[in-house]
């Protein structure tokens, strides 16, 4: 499974928008959108999990 569609399907299980992860991350929505279009590098990818680990954290926690 191509890594762009295991973080689309994780967001859509966790009703989470683009949005949300851009502004986790500290980048707009726009950058986001546009890393989403062609295969994620390794880099965009581990900040992509990262962002969403601390987004799960967050939610077990409050």
């Amino acid at each position: 499974m191509e890594r762009n569609e295991r973080i689309r399907k994780i967001l859509k299980k966790r009703r989470i928008y683009l949005y949300e992860l851009a502004a986790t991350m500290g980048i707009s929505e726009s950058t986001l959108i546009r890393w989403m279009r062609v295969p994620l590098t390794d880099e965009h990818y581990n900040r992509l999990t990262a962002a969403l680990q601390t987004m799960k954290a967050g939610e077990t926690n409050g």
